[in-house]
């Protein structure tokens, strides 16, 4: 799968990583001791909220990056959840809506393909598509009661996508450290006074785009993880020589829409591909679009979650991946960070690379 979506080869799952540097043996006394009192620390940090035992697993990750998602996804996605027993981490924006598009993009024609052969034009309207392009943004405004009560009632993981993901994308391609710290600082401000009593402890970039800039700036902001971008496990990103301590939680696993720009628009393919990922994968993470998977597909979606519970797959939070990782492994390894392009996306995404 990495080597059709990164262009890289993958690691294979049976063979040890290689470090690309040696260490003495007091280097690595050294490590072993620091790599124990992190364990102690991520055992403190993630606690086990519904153990999978010796089923298959899978992190499930839903993201509300729109009101129409909220409005159009949210209730018959928590029904969906509820009728099948299983457990996600819910991402929701706040602020304006916005896919962080410039007036270049109506001139590139990737982009029109993009929007078309991915179905997005279908799955999130126009008005939702265009919104700060064409269109005046639009207030994503409130989660309503209802949901904001369910949500707490059933103790789902929840996280931040970030106040304004459209600001997001131009503070990071503008390398505007002042507004990527006063987004993240109005993400966790909105989260804590729609979630009252609950802490801002996960946050999600949008659209897996990220920067030294916003991974470093988050050091200071005590999420207890991050899921900002694609890759194959668990770990901590290392900036430049620095090994930061907040673990991200990558999607591991095609999604809808890029599946639908490469290869048509057949969901039942798409639910086959990803059975056939998770049956290959240790740590697979699912992020699901509730326009796609619930607007558009909701049939194959539920068909897709009967067939693979009957196989012995569990759905879980990422909250619980990271316990699941941290009991049962060895450290995290320490991965450096990349911009790579994946098939079905026409912007380059935050990519897990090598380990150091």
């Amino acid at each position: 799968m990495f080597r059709g979506f990164f262009g890289f080869k993958s690691i294979n799952e049976q063979s040890k990583r290689d470090r690309i540097y040696s260490v003495d043996l007091l280097e690595k006394q050294s490590n072993k001791r620091k790599y124990e009192q992190e364990k102690v620390e991520l055992k403190n940090r993630f606690e086990l909220w519904k153990d999978p035992g010796e089923k298959k697993f899978v992190g499930l990750k839903v993201v509300f990056d729109s009101r129409k998602s909220i409005d159009e996804g949210a209730r018959e996605l928590l029904k969906i959840l509820e009728d099948f027993d299983i457990n996600c981490s819910l991402f929701f924006a706040s602020g304006v809506d916005g896919k962080g598009e410039s007036f270049l993009s109506l001139l590139n024609p990737f982009f029109y393909g993009e929007i078309t052969k991915s179905k997005s034009l279908k799955a999130e309207g126009f008005k939702t598509l265009f919104s700060g392009l064409l269109l005046p943004t639009k207030n994503i405004g409130t989660i309503p009661d209802d949901l904001k009560n369910k949500i707490l009632e059933k103790n789902y993981d929840i996280g931040s996508y970030c106040f304004s993901p459209s600001k997001w994308v131009k503070a990071v391609n503008s390398r505007n450290e002042d507004l990527i710290s006063l987004l993240y600082h109005q993400s966790i401000d909105n989260f804590e006074e729609t979630f009252k009593g609950k802490k801002c402890s996960s946050f999600s970039a949008p659209y897996f785009i990220c920067s030294n800039a916003t991974m470093l700036l988050k050091e200071n902001l005590y999420f207890d993880y991050s899921s900002d971008c694609r890759g194959i496990d668990p770990f901590f990103p290392v900036i430049d020589t620095r090994v930061l301590k907040t673990p991200q939680v990558p999607v591991t696993l095609p999604m809808m829409s890029e599946f639908f720009y490469i290869n048509g628009e057949k969901p039942e393919h798409y639910f086959d591909l990803l059975l056939e990922e998770i049956s290959k994968q240790r740590y697979p993470v699912y992020e699901i679009n509730p326009l796609f998977e619930i607007k558009l597909h909701k049939r194959e979606f539920r068909k897709f979650l009967e067939n693979a519970l009957k196989n012995g797959i569990t759905f879980i939070s990422l909250r619980d991946v990271m316990a699941i990782r941290v009991k049962n492994e060895k450290p995290l390894p320490r991965c450096t960070l990349s911009y790579g392009l994946m098939e079905g996306r026409r912007r380059p995404v935050t990519i897990q690379m090598l380990e150091v």
